[in-house]
């Protein structure tokens, strides 16, 4: 099943399961764990090299071009999850790359959230947030936050400290 989330739409997240693929092996996907202001959480920039999550509700494996982000109902201190695309070169934006594509499906039940090519002008972007509504249910909303300074411009944006 197929439902295309629009930008700023909001949806309600179904199953425990979400998979996040990022089709370009020039391309980086991390993940940001926020706390309920809004702010980083301990061990919360997740990436490829970087995969694990104190959250033992939480838990984010690595595949090859993809994330499996696993949502429990007793996740305490995240409230929000930013996706994050990002070109590896910061010299480089998503437009020199044809093929970029994010696709964000909840495997259980086979039902896509989200499949967009990535064409912006910038080298990195938001692409979506899942966020807790109330204490048990999670929602995705599509997100189009454009960054120009690679990975370290959004990882400045979130409040990690970037050592040149």
């Amino acid at each position: 099943m197929k439902i295309s989330l629009r930008r700023e739409e909001i949806r309600a997240v179904a199953t425990s399961k979400i998979k996040i693929e990022l089709k370009n092996p020039e391309l980086d996907l991390s993940i940001f764990a926020l706390n309920d202001s809004r702010n980083l959480c301990t061990d919360g920039f997740i990436f490829y090299n970087n995969p694990n999550f104190r959250e033992l509700a939480f838990r984010i494996t690595k595949l090859e071009d993809s994330m499996e982000i696993y949502l429990g109902t007793n996740v305490f201190s995240v409230y929000n999850l930013e996706i994050v695309a990002s070109t590896r070169d910061p010299q480089k934006n998503f437009s020199m790359f044809p093929d970029a594509q994010i696709r964000i499906i909840e495997p259980e039940i086979d039902r896509e959230i989200l499949n967009e090519k990535i064409v912006e002008n910038c080298n990195s972007m938001i692409v979506a947030e899942i966020f807790k509504y109330r204490s048990d249910l999670w929602r995705i909303k599509s997100i189009d936050k454009k960054f120009n300074g690679g990975l370290a411009e959004v990882c400045k944006f979130f409040g990690v400290e970037v050592i040149d």
